[in-house]
């Protein structure tokens, strides 16, 4: 608890922002004034300038510089949750945790073990991948060093869709981590459209000179899933009271709109344009889904649902 308490006084101290009685900190936090005091040199001896005052014959305090605390300073939990953010990066791949942020990641195992005792994040967070493919690290550096930069990218691509690998000029805009792996969302300047690349199909990124000069802006209105840039359609879907109950606490779209029936079951509405990946996870909800509209739609899981049913 003596952390906590800790932790609150120096919250307490960092929001008042003006001279502030060890009297009253006492009292608002239930804690003596001898442990105030010993808190306040804590603060000073660790870089966190506290200046002490007397006003009307009472002690006060006052951080100095608020704008430039040292790294005691972060709460434990932003400390714990930063530092499991950086465990999630290197869980999913992207080792340069390895290398740019190795430093960082040894100042918050310190942090952590001044603050709470424990430095070791190592096991408190689990990812599982599924058909996770692993990026390039220099590929990941360079397209996200271009992005901030605000410059193009001249790249070696190989589609799966064929076998060759071409040449692109590309305007970055944007990584996207879906489903466990690595995107890059980029104006192409051959094709003149945005267009999604999958990171591992990179071979070679190198950031020119120019600048990043897209022909149109990214939509805002995006459709379902990652590759769908479009959403001239909407999708009509009602689930069965089973599924409703997982169903109901998903978001599947940012501008869904959910109705419970009178059945007990969900329908939900959202928008869409290309039905390719949609059509794939509509498959896995099996007979817990029904497709109300659009028609093409519907007739398209209809038979797909028949060919994975046809005998060879």
């Amino acid at each position: 608890m003596t952390n906590d308490n800790y932790q609150r006084f120096s919250d307490r101290l960092y929001a008042k922002r003006s001279p502030t009685g060890r009297l009253q900190l006492a009292t608002e936090l239930n804690l003596s004034e001898k442990t105030i005091a010993r808190y306040v040199d804590r603060m000073n001896q660790s870089g966190i300038p506290v200046e002490i005052s007397q006003i009307a014959q009472r002690t006060h305090y006052q951080i100095k510089d608020a704008k430039q605390l040292p790294g005691e300073w972060f709460h434990v939990a932003g400390v714990r949750s930063f530092g499991l953010m950086l465990e999630l990066i290197e869980q999913l791949g992207y080792s340069s945790v390895n290398g740019e942020l190795l430093a960082l990641k040894a100042d918050l195992n310190r942090l952590l073990r001044r603050a709470v005792g424990v430095s070791d994040l190592a096991g408190k967070l689990i990812i599982k991948p599924l058909a996770q493919r692993p990026v390039d690290t220099y590929v990941m550096s360079e397209l996200t060093r271009a992005i901030v930069a605000g410059l193009r990218v001249n790249a070696s691509y190989s589609a799966r869709s064929s076998s060759a690998t071409s040449q692109r000029e590309l305007s970055p805009g944007h990584i996207e981590l879906y489903r466990n792996n690595w995107y890059l969302i980029a104006w192409c300047h051959k094709a003149e459209a945005w267009r999604y690349f999958a990171l591992e199909r990179f071979s070679k990124v190198a950031a020119s000179t120019l600048p990043a000069t897209p022909g149109v802006a990214l939509p805002c209105l995006r459709g379902y899933g990652i590759f769908d840039l479009s959403a001239q359609h909407t999708a009509h879907l009602r689930f069965s009271v089973f599924r409703t109950q997982w169903v109901a606490e998903e978001i599947w779209h940012p501008n869904q709109v959910d109705e419970l029936v009178d059945t007990g079951q969900l329908e939900r509405r959202f928008p869409f344009g290309e039905a390719f990946e949609l059509i794939r996870d509509l498959l896995r909800e099996g007979h817990d889904v029904e497709v109300l509209a659009p028609t093409f739609l519907r007739e398209a899981v209809l038979e797909a649902h028949k060919k994975a049913c046809r005998e060879s």
